[in-house]
Order: structure tokens, then C-alpha cells, then sequence
């Protein structure tokens, strides 16, 4: 997603009546917080979003879902952080996601406005390993909804894991290391950006930039606490099996293997809760819907914290492109 973090589409648990299609929430008339928020110390700008549900009795849900005044709150609604060591505290200011390029997209809910509630990192300066309190004031005599996260410090890759040029063997793992001494990162989640280029259809003397984002593991846990390193080791071939299942050979273009970056996003542990409990394979930036947990005093959702490290402009060996160019996998390719 633009402006750093990637939101998930939160909204409270709903049944679904398969006799008249309606919508039936928790209970009548009880005003339910719906937030998701992660903040990061990689992001220049960090976003919570803050709904609400509510039934009301006469009227079906479905058409309340598409009802922008019943989705979100009103105009006297304060969203603040509070840093819990100086007893700072920011308010965020209410905007429409699209006028930023963060979408909404297309359901069962209204998808514009899309309104999120923003602070810009120079003006917070997230600090490394203090906790950060969500209060969102609700007025008209409701409690505070109040949720606390421990910011997750920088972290590191481990020289030569991997090395650079990357040698990628059928037969042979790839040694992926990091170095994280905040046990506030819990999990991992790792991708790869490929980038290559293929002649253009249209005009073959030229070619057009590419890329393609490698969800390469999810969730991969702190298993030890006290050890500080974190190892993955990936497969040589699932390299060539990503390519072949992920670019169209039938189109015969030439294409050209340019280099690749490494991302490792690490969650906290109300994060992990939030996916654990929904038992579901989701990883960090993911869109699936998982609403039984809740670190909130009040309501629906989870507050946690992010970061992320990123190691670009790896290159491939020579026999890795001789692998491209003629392996089982890619050879309809027509990498050059």
C-alpha cells in the first residue's frame, strides 16, 4: 500500500441469514469500535483505521454497510497517541484515504470516503522500544477506547546470508539470516522483489521494467527467544518454480533477469495473537478477515507494531541465469 504500511479491511464478525441475505451484528443498539491500526518505525507516515458497528433494528445491515454515516464516526471523535514514558500525546487528523492513494475496495461496505486517521512520523518520532497508547474519544459519555504496543526497534541482515551474487541450485538451500535483538519482534514474514524486463509487444527493440513480489514465508516465529538470529533457508528450485508458475510463456517476448531485494517485515506479539487466534495463515500484510481478536479496551481489532528491513540490488550468478535460460521450469521464458 502507498505511504508504507498495507491495511487490512477490518469490520466486526457478521452472519450471514441465507433466507433473506441480512446481516445480523452482536446486539442492538450498542456502540462497537472497529480499529486497525500498526505502527512502524519504517513509515513516514502511519494510519489507523477507526469504524464502528451498529444495528439498527429497522433497517437492514446491508444497507447500513453501505451507509457512510453508519460506518464511521462523527467529526467530534478524537483518535490520539499518547507516548506512555513522557505522557506526550499526538492527535491524528482525519482524512479521506484516497486523496493519498490508500483505496478502499469494492464489497459489501461503502468504499468511499475512506476515511483513516493520520499523524506524520516527524511530528511523532516513533522512538524504539517504548510503548505507544491508541485512545479514541468517543464522547457523549462512552469509555475511552484505549490499546497499548511496544514500538519494534531496526534490525539487521547477517553478512553473506545470502551472498551476493546469489547462486540458486535445484539441489541446494539459500541461507536467509537477520539479526533482531528486540524480543517485541515476535514473527517474520519474508518476501523477494524480482525484477526483470521483457521487449514490448507493441515494440520489440524496447523493453519494459518488471517485477514481481515473492511471498516467499509467513509467520516464521521467534522460536528462541534468547537467540537473537533469525535463519531461513529457502530452496534453490522454488526460485525457478516462482518464475515458471508467475510469468506468462505463451506470450514469446524476450526478457532479460535484472536483480532482486530482500524484505523481512517483523509483527509483534498482538499481531500474532490477532492471526493465531484467527488460525489462519495471513502473515502481515495480508487482507483476510479475522475479527475474534481484540487487544482493544473496547470493541474489535488490534493495535500492534511493525517495522521493516529491507536489502536491495542482489544480483545471480552466471549459472543461475544459464538455469533461467534453459532450466525445466523457464525455459519457455525466453530469458536471454
Amino acid at each position: 500500500m502507498k505511504k508504507g504500511i498495507l491495511f487490512l479491511l477490518l469490520s466486526l464478525s457478521f452472519m450471514i441469514n441465507s433466507c433473506d441475505n441480512e446481516l445480523e451484528l452482536i446486539a442492538p443498539w450498542e456502540d462497537i469500535p472497529v480499529v486497525y491500526g500498526l505502527l512502524s518505525r519504517a513509515d513516514e507516515v502511519h494510519y489507523i483505521r477507526v469504524e464502528k458497528a451498529f444495528l439498527d433494528p429497522k433497517t437492514s445491515a446491508l444497507e447500513i454497510a453501505q451507509n457512510v454515516d453508519s460506518l464511521y464516526y462523527d467529526e467530534h471523535v478524537i483518535v490520539q497517541l499518547e507516548r506512555v514514558k513522557t505522557g506526550d500525546v499526538f492527535n491524528l487528523q482525519k482524512i479521506d484515504g484516497a486523496t493519498v492513494g490508500i483505496n478502499r475496495e469494492a464489497g459489501v461496505f461503502a468504499n468511499s470516503p475512506n476515511y483513516l486517521y493520520k499523524i506524520n512520523d516527524s511530528e511523532i518520532n516513533l522512538q524504539a522500544g517504548e510503548i505507544y497508547r491508541l485512545k479514541i474519544i468517543r464522547g457523549e459519555g462512552l469509555p475511552i477506547v484505549t490499546a497499548e504496543t511496544r514500538v519494534i526497534d531496526d534490525y539487521e541482515f547477517v553478512r553473506a546470508a545470502p551472498a551476493n551474487p546469489i547462486d540458486f541450485q535445484y539441489k541446494r538451500d539459500i541461507t536467509i539470516s537477520w539479526r533482531s535483538d528486540d524480543k517485541a519482534a515476535v514473527f517474520f514474514d519474508l518476501n523477494i522483489i524480482l525484477y526483470y524486463q521483457e521487449t514490448d509487444p507493441n515494440n520489440p527493440s524496447t523493453f519494459i521494467d518488471k517485477s514481481l513480489n515473492w511471498s516467499v514465508a509467513k509467520n516464521i516465529k521467534r522460536e528462541d527467544p534468547t537467540n537473537p538470529r533469525m535463519v531461513y533457508k529457502l530452496p534453490g528450485i522454488e526460485f525457478y518454480q516462482f518464475l515458471g508458475q508467475n510469468i506468462d510463456g505463451s506470450q514469446k517476448l524476450n526478457r532479460i533477469f535484472r536483480k532482486l531485494d530482500f524484505v523481512v517485515t517483523a509483527g509483534g506479539k498482538e499481531l500474532f495473537d490477532y492471526i493465531n487466534v484467527g488460525q489462519a495463515n495471513t502473515g502481515i500484510t495480508s487482507s483476510q478477515l479475522i475479527p475474534s481478536f481484540t487487544n482493544l479496551s473496547e470493541g474489535l481489532g488490534v493495535f500492534s507494531s511493525t517495522n521493516r528491513l529491507v536489502r536491495t540490488n542482489f544480483t545471480v550468478s552466471s549459472t543461475t541465469r544459464d538455469s533461467i535460460r534453459n532450466g525445466v521450469f523457464t525455459k519457455a521464458l525466453n530469458f536471454q
